[in-house]
C-alpha cells in the first residue's frame, strides 16, 4: 500500500501528532502556527463517543460522513476539524 496517505500516516511517514489510538479509534492533529487539523477515525461497526481535545473546542467540521451535527462517531466513519488561532 505505497500509495495509502492513511498509512503513511499511521506509520509516521507524513508528519502528525498522535492524540489518541486504540483497537477502535485513531486521532492525530496537523498543525500550523495557525490553523489546526484534527482528524479522528473510527474504525468499527459501532456508533462511538470521543471527547474532543479541549484545544478543539469550538472548532468546524471541515469533512466528516454526514452532514450531522450528532455526538460521537458513526460506524466506519472519518472526521476532519478545523481551528484556527
Amino acid at each position: 500500500m505505497e500509495n495509502c496517505l492513511f498509512c503513511k500516516i499511521i506509520g509516521g511517514a507524513i508528519p502528525s501528532t498522535k492524540v489518541y489510538e486504540d483497537e477502535k479509534i485513531f486521532a492525530y492533529t496537523r498543525d500550523t502556527e495557525t490553523e489546526h487539523l484534527l482528524v479522528v477515525c473510527n474504525f468499527t461497526g459501532e456508533t462511538l463517543n470521543y471527547e474532543i481535545p479541549q484545544r478543539f473546542n469550538g472548532s468546524e467540521l471541515l469533512i466528516g460522513n454526514y452532514a450531522t451535527e450528532e455526538p460521537g462517531l458513526r460506524p466506519y466513519e472519518a472526521a476532519m476539524l478545523y481551528y484556527k488561532n
